[in-house]
């Protein structure tokens, strides 16, 4: 820390310590995007307004009736969902800090 600048604390120490932080920040958000998470939530009635693909599968299982392809909808959006997820914690093993790992 002798001699370091602003900048060099912030990109060697603050960030690293945050990432955890930014990581699972980024998880959520990413999820919520596709409207899963709004299912988490107690307080709120599912109405299929979260989120644009949540509005197709229930405009599908509701006013279309055709529940089949309304269960197609949801599992593809199952595997895209996990295969975001998957990716990102595959990727980040590479800019996540974990003082606790041994690399």
């Amino acid at each position: 820390m002798d001699g370091a600048g602003p900048l060099v604390r912030f990109f060697r120490v603050t960030l690293p310590m945050i990432t955890p932080a930014i990581f699972f920040s980024l998880v959520i958000n990413l999820i919520a995007v596709f409207g899963g998470v709004i299912l988490l939530d107690r307080g709120n009635s599912f109405r299929g307004g979260g989120a644009p693909f949540d509005g197709y599968i229930t405009y599908w299982m509701f006013d279309q009736w055709d529940l089949g392809y309304a269960a197609g909808l949801a599992w593809f959006f199952l595997v895209v969902v996990m295969g975001v997820v998957v990716a990102l914690f595959a990727w980040s093993r590479r800019w996540v800090y974990f003082p606790d790992r041994e690399f």
